[in-house]
């Protein structure tokens, strides 16, 4: 087994998967920032809305595999598994404040004319910092305690139901401001609390268990049952979703329209959780299917390794770059050749700062065995 202390090689078809994501992220954001209120009234814009709405879940998930994938690597080595941990928090509390940094980035751009308040927002990288510290402490998937991987099951079904209640009751005004963003998601800036967002990375380690278990043994009949079941589980989510949003659309709980997790319970998060499933299912059947013909060298593969630098180097770009040109000016058409654009913009931005992290990994192999870095799968740069 490969010890954690050495770098790791990379999951290619997670890389792809995570820099579709980032496609779709440029594209949705492009399209919040830069259409004219006349074009958000058209179907385009609500089509643009519910793509955003799979963006969130897609990085926590892999997030959550990927802590399967360091967990795995590590062993059941009690010294190599401190290690992995240790070094996932950490990443983990890096995320976190760079959450904070990019907020107070907003504030120096915009001439620190915006709302001070807006400083202590939750948002997507605050969830997912908080989420891999959790975990990490408390519900680590090593591959001798199957047990784990039930308490993140556990986790996935309580956070969603645990986030609806607080809400609906009232309890999340008992909380201290600042806590209560991170919890509840009827607090004006908890964009991404971990009720229920931080479930998205349980389900990721859920996921990436069944991934490592039914594949660690090779090809063949096993990853075959394993598409099978994966596609299985995906569509009964997406059929439970249609009826569970009827029955619950005619009580009156929910808008179908709705794609935010703690406005849609419960049918939104089965429709995402059959689209991350399906679209796991399928970057990984595609690599094991045609990953000799694929090149080496993709746009997604890029993105995919540098999505935390993508990710904050485009809303910049986006909200106070292009900003003050762009911003609710566009129509459809001209939405989707600035999004181009954008992306033209950013693959060698991203090349550029992947150039920096190849020169960090080579600069490790010259460090002592137990100095390199094992977060290369993590969350990526």
């Amino acid at each position: 087994m490969t010890r954690v202390d050495q770098t790791p090689k990379r999951v290619s078809f997670i890389d792809e998967l995570r820099g579709l994501a980032v496609l779709a992220m440029f594209f949705a954001h492009g399209a919040g920032a830069w259409l004219s209120q006349q074009a958000k009234q058209t179907t385009y814009y609500v089509a643009a809305m519910k793509l955003s709405g799979f963006v969130a879940p897609t990085f926590l998930t892999l997030a959550g595999v990927s802590v399967v994938i360091i967990a795995q690597r590590a062993g059941s080595d009690e010294a190599a598994s401190a290690r992995a941990r240790r070094r996932v928090m950490r990443r983990g509390a890096e995320i976190w404040l760079l959450g904070y940094a990019l907020s107070f980035a907003y504030q120096v751009l915009g001439g620190f004319r915006m709302d001070w308040a807006r400083l202590g927002r939750v948002d997507v990288l605050h969830c997912i910092g908080a989420s891999l510290v959790l975990l990490a402490a408390f519900a680590w998937p090593r591959p001798d305690r199957p047990g784990r991987i039930v308490w993140a099951a556990l986790v996935f079904l309580f956070l969603p139901v645990a986030g609806l209640f607080a809400t609906g009751s009232g309890l999340g005004h008992l909380l201290a401001p600042g806590l209560r963003e991170y919890l509840v998601t009827d607090a004006p800036l908890g964009l991404f609390p971990l009720m229920p967002y931080g479930a998205w990375v349980a389900f990721g380690v859920v996921l990436g268990a069944f991934w490592h278990r039914w594949t660690q043994e090779g090809t063949g009949r096993r990853e075959g049952l394993f598409f099978a079941g994966v596609a299985a589980v995906a569509v009964s989510l997406a059929a439970a979703s249609h009826v569970v949003a009827w029955g619950y659309y005619h009580l009156g709980v929910v808008d179908l329209m709705e794609t935010r997790p703690h406005r849609g319970l419960p049918h939104v998060f089965f429709q995402k959780g059959a689209f991350v499933l399906a679209a796991f299912c399928c970057a990984w059947g595609a690599e094991k299917a045609f990953g000799e013909k694929l090149p080496k060298r993709s746009v997604l593969a890029l993105f995919g390794k540098t999505s935390l630098f993508s990710y904050c180097a485009h809303l910049i770009i986006i909200y106070h770059v292009a900003g003050n040109t762009l911003l609710g000016q566009l129509g459809a058409l001209e939405q989707v050749a600035a999004t181009v654009g954008l992306g033209a913009v950013m693959v060698p931005l991203a090349a550029l700062w992947r150039r920096r992290h190849l020169a960090q990994t080579i600069l490790a192999r010259f460090r002592k065995p137990g100095q390199a870095d094992s977060r290369g799968d993590l969350v990526a740069r």
